[in-house]
């Protein structure tokens, strides 16, 4: 090979390698534009419902864009949070946001697949989608790629901001379970009409199942689905320790 051609080699792995540099550098400006401000990171403020009271302080009435009423996580059952856990995030109190095991192994499931047959989020990366709307309704791939990676930055600034029982506590206060339930303690009232810290681990396993698709395991509509995702996460519960045989 010549001097010459060895010269022009290098000047095209440089420009190559400059081009490649200058749309990493697009992108992730592009991508750290669409990122919530530091202060809505460090003060999340979930939308509640305002109450009506009457003389006497009982709850005549309710206004709200979201129907939700926050509640704290001392207040519920150890039975909530395991189920959660043996559902979306077994590794919850082990990753610092993302967990990168999981991501790669539904990273080669979803390409052995061809389709997105598998998610990867972490509950802490789950609470940045809901917390802050980085989800839209119709997504492109490059879109939901997009979304992914805010996800997983604005989770790691989640756990560097918020404890893992502070991080529990927003995520069950925010989450949609459907039937315009905002919330575990809404979800509760509304399908079991009790407060949510008197739910029983099936009651607990049967909201925390709606939470993969408020639509699709609607246990009104699909009461079949719901009970199948119910005991599938009974079952995760008594794999990981949670509950007993009986």
């Amino acid at each position: 090979m010549s001097e010459k051609t060895k010269k022009i080699l290098k000047i095209s792995a440089a420009s190559f390698l400059g081009v490649c540099l200058g749309l990493f550098v697009i992108f992730m400006f592009y991508v750290f534009e669409g990122l919530p401000p530091l202060d809505a990171l460090e003060n999340p403020k979930p939308i509640l419902a305002s109450k009506v009271y009457s003389s006497d302080g009982e709850i005549i009435g309710q206004y709200f864009i979201e129907n939700r009423i926050e509640t704290n996580l001392d207040s519920l059952p150890k039975c909530v949070v395991d189920a959660l856990i043996s559902a979306e995030d077994r590794k919850f109190f082990d990753h610092w946001g993302v967990d990168l095991d999981r991501f790669i192994k539904a990273a080669i499931k979803n390409i052995l697949a061809g389709r997105l047959k598998e998610g990867a989020s972490t509950i802490t990366q789950q609470l940045a989608k809901n917390l802050y709307n980085l989800k839209n309704q119709k997504e492109t791939k490059f879109e939901a790629f997009v979304r992914k990676v805010r996800e997983w930055i604005t989770a790691v600034q989640i756990e560097r901001n918020f404890t893992k029982k502070e991080i529990l506590e927003l995520y069950l206060n925010v989450s949609f379970f459907g039937r315009n339930s905002y919330g575990i303690e809404v979800a509760s009232l509304t399908y079991f009409n009790k407060r949510a810290r008197h739910l029983q681990p099936h009651e607990a396993a049967l909201l925390i199942g709606i939470l993969k698709s408020p639509r699709n395991y609607d246990p009104i509509r699909y009461p079949e689905r719901a009970l199948s995702r119910r005991n599938l996460i009974l079952k995760s519960m008594y794999t990981e320790g949670f509950l007993s045989e009986e």
